[in-house]
């Protein structure tokens, strides 16, 4: 789940250099992709935190991780 700058600075890294070892033909693609990730990020904002009764944070499911993605991948097919 991408939940701050960070956590979207690493799933770009890793992509990135993914992509670099598979061969490289990809890597601009991804790149493209990633500055449209930000601009999703910078118009819906991240998500908020959710907290337990106690107040410890709750970890985010594997679900909304995949509803954030579709989502993400939703708004980028929109404004093609």
């Amino acid at each position: 789940m991408i939940t701050n700058l960070d956590d979207l600075k690493a799933w770009r890294e890793a992509s990135l250099k993914y992509h670099e070892l598979s061969g490289g033909q990809l890597t601009y693609h991804c790149q493209v992709f990633f500055v449209k990730v930000r601009a999703y990020f910078n118009e819906n904002g991240f998500p908020e935190p959710q907290y337990f009764k106690n107040g410890k944070v709750k970890p985010f499911t594997q679900k909304q991780e995949l509803e954030q993605r579709k989502a993400i991948q939703r708004w980028i097919d929109d404004r093609r």
